[in-house]
């Protein structure tokens, strides 16, 4: 009803000094105008009012992102996989070997009679009888071919030792030793007898827990062999004892040799230790990296391979390839971006876990190398400076906090009202767009200020639950409705907000397990539409307006008393009170006012619309000092107070197309 007054006073500023004195009489009575206010004359250009379809008036205010949930929120992780590898160098494999040996009987001249080595070197390459032959001294022969080690200590291993009789004669007594000449000890004492011409015997050695160097020696000290009389044989020096060492499974705990390639390989299993139940399928690193360090007090160099059989990186096994020096210690960092890992393969267990395959490479050496069963390698292995960019699985219920904020918030409207206004049925809709596979139960506090008196109030809603996407990639949209069945919103926006403050806290998988998946490109993002339809309970709410640039004199009008009549058929769901004063433009005290009394208001149905107009007449006396007062002023100040139907027990609904039909008169007794 602004509109209204502001109207009927402007029309009271009516020039009446172009009213001649032939025209002047002491009594006048005039209509002064009519006219139609709707109720958008009322509201005035509010780009925030919606007018809908059927009229009905609701206002609109949008809050953009007022909820939002990064993907670093649920991807964030301190998370640390360990694992620590050693081994001592243990067992090792060597390469067989087979040598032979030979003792011709041209070695043996020297310790024989003399006159049966002079016989046997006059008929070497002829035939004639073999005399007996008896050497008086023992001979020792030393065996070659041991050159791939200097020195070895067994665990196992077995040497086969063949001994030939490659003589025309039989072998009557043959002893000998094989004698390890830089360990000063017997590895072996053959006896053997009656050894036929062109036959072998074999004896074995069980080398567990011998030593034995490289220098090795057929020492015999007994050998005799009968003649062939009355045969004749031929006779060659170059025949006689032939030695053959074979082994098998070889099989050394320390020594210097020139190591075969030797490979020792192992797979582990880690295990990440999450902290909040996570059971995560799989996962994709954006960065991160497997920090080794290893050690080796091996005397040679190690090559070693590393495997993730369980992940992928560019459609490939992750592998990494690391040399040891001898003796060293290598750390570094192995780069897992862009890698995915499969967290299933361990059936006992398939979450959270996933196999390294380690193996270690001694390579052959030509070298000569000492070595120990108790030489160690130790490799630590931290995967470290995780950041993920997916997860599948279950990601356990976590809280996440939504960093507080606040938005400011411009209801002019309700600004200007004063007094008990109560919105029948306010809502503040959610919409938003969610890209994350997993549920998310939303716990918020939003608070409403009024700066002007600073009151607050909370929103108290209930825990909101969203919608959410079933296959990875997707987004799904949707809206929460926050109305006063689910929270104290009429209360919230009654006290007719400056600021919105708004924190919270986001909990994950609120039902308990579900197979979640989350990317670094997804998101939450939650944009805020306050809709306040105009329907409301008001009681004596009360709003003022300021009339400047005043500018009346008594001059102005010669009139002595008087008084306006106005008939208003008031189609707005309300009563209205209207006041307007006039306040001193120097002190600002209230010089005179002018009541305009009640006008009645529209009747309406259980809805709350307006079903008839209802006729109001008013009658403002004017005082003959009213002028004199009002000439000091230079404003006015309009005053209004609305009570809805029923004295504001019935909500009411505001349509557009409201109006209220007013006519305005004036009677006056004029000046002499």
């Amino acid at each position: 009803m602004l509109t209204i007054i502001s109207i009927l006073f402007s029309a009271c500023q009516k020039d009446f000094n172009t009213i001649s004195v032939s025209q002047w009489h002491p009594s006048v009575a005039a209509p002064f105008f009519n006219t139609e206010v709707t109720f958008s004359d009322v509201i005035g250009s509010d780009s925030n009012i919606v007018n809908q379809n059927d009229s009905a008036l609701v206002f609109v205010y949008h809050l953009d992102s007022i909820l939002s949930v990064s993907a670093d929120s649920l991807l964030q992780t301190n998370v640390q996989a360990n694992y620590n590898y050693s081994f001592s160098l243990g067992i090792l494999q060597i390469d067989n070997f087979n040598i032979t040996d030979s003792v011709t009987v041209n070695d043996m001249l020297p310790l024989i009679d003399s006159n049966v080595a002079d016989s046997l070197r006059k008929y070497d390459g002829k035939q004639n009888i073999f005399p007996d032959i008896r050497i008086k001294n023992s001979y020792e022969s030393d065996l070659t071919g041991l050159d791939s080690y200097q020195q070895l200590t067994f665990s196992s291993g077995t040497i086969i030792i063949n001994t030939r009789n490659s003589l025309p004669i039989t072998i009557d007594t043959l002893f000998y030793n094989l004698y390890d000449i830089d360990n000063d000890t017997i590895l072996k004492s053959v006896e053997l007898s009656r050894i036929a011409p062109g036959t072998s015997r074999t004896n074995s050695i069980n080398l567990a827990g011998i030593s034995m160097s490289n220098n090795i020696q057929a020492r015999i000290t007994k050998f005799s062999g009968q003649a062939t009389y009355p045969d004749s044989v031929l006779i060659n020096l170059k025949e006689g004892l032939t030695f053959n060492l074979v082994t098998s499974n070889l099989q050394v705990v320390s020594g210097v040799a020139r190591i075969p390639q030797q490979i020792f390989s192992e797979q582990k299993i880690m295990d990440f230790d999450f902290k909040h139940g996570e059971e995560l399928n799989s996962l994709l690193f954006e960065s991160g990296n497997i920090n080794y360090d290893i050690k080796s007090s091996l005397g040679t160099k190690i090559s070693v391979h590393m495997e993730l059989p369980s992940a992928l990186e560019n459609n490939s096994i992750p592998s990494k390839d690391i040399q040891i020096t001898s003796n060293g210690t290598t750390q570094g960092d192995w780069d897992l971006s862009n890698t995915t890992l499969d967290l299933t393969t361990d059936n006992s267990r398939p979450f959270n876990r996933f196999p390294i395959t380690f193996s270690a490479s001694l390579p052959e050496n030509n070298q000569m190398v000492a070595f120990d069963s108790s030489n160690r390698f130790t490799a630590n292995f931290k995967i470290q400076n995780i950041k993920l960019a997916s997860v599948q699985g279950y990601l356990g219920q976590q809280n996440y906090i939504i960093d507080p904020d606040s938005v400011d918030i411009n209801l002019d409207f309700l600004k200007k009202l004063k007094g008990e206004l109560i919105l029948d049925d306010p809502k503040l809709i959610l919409s938003y767009k969610n890209s994350f596979g997993i549920p998310l139960q939303i716990n918020t506090d939003f608070v409403a200020i009024n700066s002007e008196n600073g009151s607050r109030k909370n929103l108290n809603l209930d825990t909101i639950s969203f919608l959410y996407p079933s296959t990875p990639g997707q987004s799904v949209n949707g809206t929460v409705t926050v109305d006063k069945s689910n929270s104290s919103i009429v209360d919230f926006l009654s006290l007719r907000p400056t600021q919105i403050n708004f924190s919270g806290n986001v909990l994950t998988n609120p039902e308990g397990k579900h197979t979640d998946f989350v990317s670094r490109d997804a998101q939450f993002n939650a944009d805020a539409e306050i809709r306040i339809p105009f329907i409301l309970h008001a009681n004596q709410l009360q709003f003022s307006d300021t009339i400047s640039d005043l500018r009346i004199s008594k001059d102005d009008f010669p009139i002595q008393s008087g008084s306006i009549q106005a008939k208003i058929i008031n189609g707005f769901p309300f009563k209205i009170k209207i006041q307007l004063s006039f306040p001193d433009s120097i002190s600002g005290q209230t010089l005179t006012t002018l009541d305009f009394g009640t006008i009645a208001s529209a009747l309406v149905d259980n809805n709350g619309k307006v079903t008839k107009a209802v006729l109001s007449k008013i009658n403002v006396d004017i005082t003959k000092d009213f002028f004199n007062k009002v000439a000091k002023a230079n404003s006015g100040i309009l005053h209004v107070e609305t009570t809805t139907f029923n004295n504001g027990t019935v909500p009411v609904q505001l349509y557009s197309d409201y109006n209220a039909k007013v006519s305005v008169g004036f009677s006056a007794t004029l000046k002499p």
